[in-house]
């Protein structure tokens, strides 16, 4: 193992300070910290107003940390006065942290600051337990968003042998740590070290961590730190259908700002919900005011309605109109914008459409069935539309099965914005005709082949939608038709 003794500079800040009184019992009553292993660090810790105990008498050694206590004693270790957090835009941030419990203005502040964030879908999680590779994201963002520089506790280890564990958002936080020695690994029976990413902490352990960071820390003066003096958010207002998405634009001036860390919220988030980069949806009509904050408090606001328009034609739109329609900005692939499964069946609803079939085989009676389809959710209304006019054209076209979304590499089915009709009767094929997918289109003697001029695609072309039989490969696709017209 190689000694070393690093100096890692990281940005932004103030200087270390600890609340000067003490608000709970004192070490010397705890009854349970004697012969510990971390007894020294926990009595520090509660010297310093860092932890109190669980009880009057009890500090629970090995109990588990959770993510609310530990954003609660980095809060308590910056010297933050949680009265200056404890503000009425918490409730909306997240909702599963009470604002009048002890750790909400302290969550309030990592998040503002950049050094925490939420679990998704408007969780913090507060109650659940800090992992170990949590741990090493907030105290490195704890440092550099207060200017210090990070000086080596002990030699760390060469590598950890579970590193591929480590999640992405956290790998270099980690990796830092080790090399500091301020997180070290567990051994393995290989000789190797585990880092242990997703590993619960005790609060023996952070105990520990705390003590080993305070004597880490030097302030860095070696760089001039620019606050935020101002922001602006655009659109200031906009109108989305329940399911559409579009992204929020901030700016933050001088635009050379240390911090540039943004805290969103919605008013009314069952309406209008909002993620941690701006990113905001419609889920049902109303109206709701999104904020942006930046972390020394300049506010814009955008006034959102969300109203439901089933007609939306994206018909004469250009392709970066459709996209900022679709994905809230101009991608460079829509085939390729969602990068796994997981990610565009997130973006998906299912609707359910009426349609004309045979009651027992071509020339029986028409009957009206209700067919399934997974669809982009910025297209449902639409696509409700093009079939509820093919439902009442005056052909009646019976549609036999009907599919869109499916993760298939390269096609428009991947992010949900294709639809294929009757793909047996409608086939893909070659330039010569020979099939790829499907075994004939005939609409003179099929009925179920989509006609070039007939009710489909009249629907269709209606509401800006191209048929697959003009791609410029030479090759046909009768069944297909999609937004952007791959």
């Amino acid at each position: 193992m190689k000694k070393r003794l690093l100096c890692i500079l990281l940005v932004v800040g103030m200087l270390l300070a600890f609340p000067a009184n003490v608000l709970a019992a004192g070490p010397e009553e705890m009854t349970d910290i004697s012969g510990h292993w971390a007894e020294e660090s926990i009595v520090w810790v509660m010297e310093q107003n860092l932890f109190y105990g669980t009880t009057d008498t009890t500090f629970t050694p090995n109990g588990t940390m959770t993510r609310g206590m530990f954003v609660t004693v980095l809060g308590r270790m910056a010297g933050i006065d949680p009265a200056n957090y404890k503000t009425w835009y918490v409730e909306y941030l997240f909702s599963d942290v009470n604002p009048d419990l002890y750790y909400a203005p302290y969550i309030n502040w990592a998040v503002r600051m950049g050094i925490a964030s939420g679990m998704g879908g408007g969780k913090f999680a507060p109650d659940t337990p800090v992992t170990r590779e949590q741990i090493a994201a907030f105290l490195v963002r704890y440092a550099s968003i207060y200017n210090y520089e990070m000086i080596g506790y002990t030699e760390g280890v060469d590598a950890f042998s579970d590193q591929a564990a480590i999640s992405s958002y956290a790998v270099a936080a980690v990796d830092t740590m080790r090399q500091l020695g301020l997180l070290q690994g567990r051994p393995a029976s290989d000789g190797s070290y585990l880092f242990d990413p997703k590993a619960n902490a005790t609060r023996a352990e952070c105990a520990a961590v705390f003590r080993r960071l305070s004597g880490c820390l030097l302030p860095y003066t070696g760089r001039e730190l620019i606050d935020p003096e101002g922001l602006t958010l655009t659109p200031e207002e906009a109108t989305l259908y329940p399911g559409q998405s579009m992204s929020l634009v901030t700016t933050i001036y001088p635009e050379d700002a240390t911090n540039k860390t943004i805290t969103w919220f919605s008013t009314n988030p069952d309406v209008i919900s909002v993620e941690p980069g701006g990113r905001i949806t419609a889920h049902t009509e109303g109206t709701a005011n999104v904020y942006a904050i930046t972390w020394n408090g300049y506010s814009c606001c955008t006034k959102v309605t969300s109203r439901r328009n089933p007609a939306y034609t994206y018909a004469g739109q250009s392709y970066e109109e459709k996209c900022l329609q679709i994905f809230g900005e101009v991608v460079s692939d829509p085939r390729r914008y969602y990068q796994s499964a997981v990610e565009a069946q997130s973006h998906m609803v299912e609707i359910a459409v009426k349609c004309w079939d045979y009651s027992s085989g071509v020339g029986s009676n028409k009957v009206t069935v209700t067919r399934y389809l997974t669809v982009h959710e910025n297209i449902a209304a639409t696509v409700s539309a093009i079939f509820e006019e093919i439902y009442n054209g005056s052909e009646k076209f019976p549609i036999h099965a009907v599919g869109c979304y499916r993760w298939e590499p390269g096609s428009e089915h991947m992010p949900g914005l294709a639809i294929d009709i009757n793909p047996d009767s409608n086939y893909f094929c070659y330039p010569d005709g020979s099939a790829i997918v499907g075994s004939h289109w005939d609409p003179e003697n099929d009925p179920y082949s989509i006609p070039l001029d007939g009710d489909v695609v009249t629907a269709f072309s209606r509401y800006g939608f191209t048929r697959g039989i003009y791609w410029r490969n030479g090759t046909k696709d009768y069944m297909h038709f999609s937004l952007f017209g791959t």
